[in-house]
């Protein structure tokens, strides 16, 4: 993903922030996962389990330079690991 020219400062809080260049943000992968019982008992039921970003990977999904206008520098960080049950039933 092209974002812009400048690249970020090395102190920034984040290891995904550190020593990268806004112009072109790096590749990642993410791991999702999820398992997903249909019909539980012939009763309509379902039932499932996932997890999105596995391996809680850090990741930048985007960054702007505003140093010269407000005095900072900001990446936006993707979700962090998240886990979940879900249960529907089908009328």
């Amino acid at each position: 993903t092209y974002a812009q020219d400048t690249v970020f400062d090395p102190a920034q809080p984040t290891p995904a922030l550190r020593n990268t260049a806004i112009g072109e943000l790096p590749a990642y992968t993410v791991f999702n996962l999820r398992g997903e019982w249909r019909d539980i008992l012939e009763r309509n039921i379902t039932l499932a389990v996932f997890a999105k970003n596995l391996f809680d990977r850090e990741y930048l999904v985007g960054a702007v330079d505003l140093t010269t206008s407000a005095s900072a520098r900001v990446g936006m960080l993707g979700a962090p690991r998240t886990m979940g049950v879900e249960v529907g039933y089908r009328f």
